[in-house]
């Protein structure tokens, strides 16, 4: 008898087991049951009608994958509705007004606060009628999947922020929100808490059931291309912290730098979506990233004329090369720790987030305090962890600071001289040096040849550099018409350099969007005189095969005029040529030739 007691007591267990995995439905080939999702969302003063369709979207991308879901939405989320839906949920959403801490409205307790904002009665209709359930009733009353996912959409507080117009706060702050927030649904069986401030939820839906990523690696995805990069990953300045309201888990933040702390993810971190749908976690990503290619440039603008072996890049704040730019090549997505040191000082530290392949990194010059560095040579050394933690081998290239040289111009750029009637007979070349240094300020002609030399190699203390060019060479001799450079170079004890800026010499300027024009197409284009003229300027047009002819002038002021050029059809394709004659204010006649490409 006790044998076949303990026979039958086993054929029990075995049914219990089976009936529990759901073998039996297997063995009838039936589908097995489906993963619950419960989406909740509140009343919302005025945002409560957008705030029901980021419910309603959330709840179609649930069913869309095949979830069991309810929908508790206003004007019938009460708690009671909450309690008898929520138990046993896969994925648990709330949509709604956040009541959390740190806030300005104390004291702190979590009877109300760090839970969901419901409607006190099914059916009132009245949005600005909330009662506030916090994480103690959480606790006291909802028991969800031990492996859910929650997702807090649109919340104040749960990400960070607190509500809209209130002010960024400090990330100590930040954290304890999230922290705070994340504990109550940690406490009743959620492995992970995502708070999205702006990105769309539906996203985090898909790759639950699309990807084998851990929740961090989730969380870490940018999603939408061609949409806000607030819709997904932003990796400008995240950061790890651990939980101090949960004990064994972690928070992650991803903030924006203009509009604070929008993203958030408390709890296990490696947990990932091939165990929240119930199968096998992937092996684990052993690989470290890779930085491939670290390589810096001058600026166009930028002339390095000593200790040419380094790049240069100039930041005092003149707009002229004033940001350091490097090309990035990762083998994968990876945070990428940058340092920049001089003389193995530490001047700035910061971490971003890269996407594998090409990308760029910039520095503005600064320390970390926000002030510009001296001048010298700086050692700029990444290095990168991917998602998984594993660390690569670090890259490091140098760059050279010289600053001394701020803020060059030509005034104007448009000069004729060779009239002589005085109306616009040179131009000013100026700078400001705010370092001592010697400089050298020439003109050059089109084939790169010297031609006036206007400061050559001279000492001048910290103030204004400046000259005035008559359009003359070295001799005297008025140059031809053209358009020519104007080369500034500053010698410093740390180097050499110097910037280039263009000046022409010549009665007119066209300015177009493209120097040539599609057959049969029309093109605006704009004409300035180096002086005022007495009237409009005549234009004519010679195309070729066809005879040449005036086309019709507006104009602005005494210096601009509008004209549409046409590339006729009956032409051929070829060269264009725009002749621009106009007297100026003293009786000076004028003239000048544009060639474009009719094409």
């Amino acid at each position: 008898m006790a044998r076949l007691f303990a026979i039958l007591l086993g054929a029990l267990v075995w049914m219990a087991s089976a009936s529990a995995l759901d073998l039996g439905s297997v063995a009838h080939g039936q589908e097995p049951t489906p993963l619950k999702a419960v989406v909740v969302v509140g009343p919302t003063h005025g945002l409560t009608s957008r705030y029901l369709d980021y419910g309603r979207a959330m709840a179609d991308a649930a069913e869309a994958q095949g979830m069991e879901v309810k929908r508790l939405f206003h004007p019938n989320a009460t708690k009671a509705r909450v309690k008898n839906h929520a138990q046993g949920a896969n994925l648990f959403i709330y949509v709604g007004h956040g009541n959390g801490w740190p806030s300005p409205f104390p004291p702190f307790q979590e009877r109300t606060k760090n839970g969901l904002g419901l409607n006190p009665v099914k059916g009132e209709r009245t949005t600005s009628n909330v009662s506030y359930h916090g994480a103690d009733w959480l606790k006291e009353k909802i028991v969800l999947s031990p492996n859910a996912v929650v997702i807090l959409s649109h919340l104040s507080y749960a990400s960070g922020n607190a509500s809209s117009g209130m002010p960024i706060p400090s990330r100590s702050i930040a954290v304890q929100r999230v922290d705070n927030f994340a504990n109550g649904f940690l406490a009743i069986g959620a492995r992970v808490v995502f708070a999205l401030g702006w990105q769309p939820g539906a996203d985090i839906i898909d790759a639950l059931h699309a990807e084998d990523s851990s929740m961090d690696g989730i969380f870490m995805t940018r999603y939408r291309e061609g949409v806000s990069p607030l819709n997904g990953w932003i990796g400008s300045d995240p950061g790890y912290y651990e939980s101090v309201r949960t004990p064994g888990a972690d928070i992650h933040i991803d903030p924006s730098s203009a509009h604070g702390y929008l993203r958030a993810l408390s709890g296990q971190h490696g947990f990932t979506a091939t165990q929240w749908r119930g199968g096998e976690p992937p092996p684990p990503d052993t690989e470290p990233p890779v930085i491939r290619e670290l390589s810096i440039r001058d600026d166009d603008v930028t002339v390095a004329t000593g200790n040419a072996e380094l790049p240069i890049f100039t930041p005092n704040g003149d707009g002229l090369s004033d940001t350091l730019v490097a090309d990035v090549r990762l083998s994968e997505h990876a945070f990428v720790d940058v340092r920049i040191t001089k003389d193995g000082k530490k001047v700035r530290q910061w971490t971003r987030f890269h996407d594998k392949g090409r990308s760029k990194l910039t520095w503005d010059g600064r320390r970390d305090n926000g002030e510009y560095v001296g001048e010298g040579e700086f050692k700029i050394r990444l290095l990168p962890r991917d998602r998984a933690g594993n660390e690569g081998e670090p890259a490091s290239a140098r760059v050279l600071v010289i600053a001394a040289l701020k803020a060059p111009s030509v005034t104007p750029s448009l000069f004729h001289a060779a009239d002589q009637d005085g109306l616009g007979d040179h131009t000013r070349l100026k700078a400001r040096l705010t370092r001592p240094g010697t400089v050298r300020w020439l003109i050059k002609d089109g084939e790169d040849n010297v031609v006036r030399r206007g400061i050559d190699d001279v000492e001048h203390e910290p103030g204004i550099v400046a000259w005035n060019w008559d359009g003359r060479d070295d001799d005297g001799k008025m140059l031809p018409k053209g358009q020519y450079t104007a080369r500034v170079r500053v010698a410093r004890p740390a180097g050499t350099y110097g910037h280039d800026l263009t000046v022409r010499l010549q009665p007119f300027r066209l300015h177009s969007a493209s120097n040539s024009i599609r057959m049969g197409r029309s093109m605006n284009a704009t004409i300035r005189s180096a002086e005022p003229l007495a009237g409009k300027p005549t234009v004519k047009v010679n195309q070729r095969g066809i005879k040449a002819y005036t086309i019709k002038v507006k104009k602005v002021d005494a210096q601009r005029f509008k004209i549409t050029i046409k590339a006729k059809s009956k032409g051929k394709k070829g060269r264009l040529v725009v002749a621009v004659a106009g007297t100026d204010v003293e009786g000076g006649e004028q003239t000048h030739r544009f060639r474009l490409k009719v094409r």
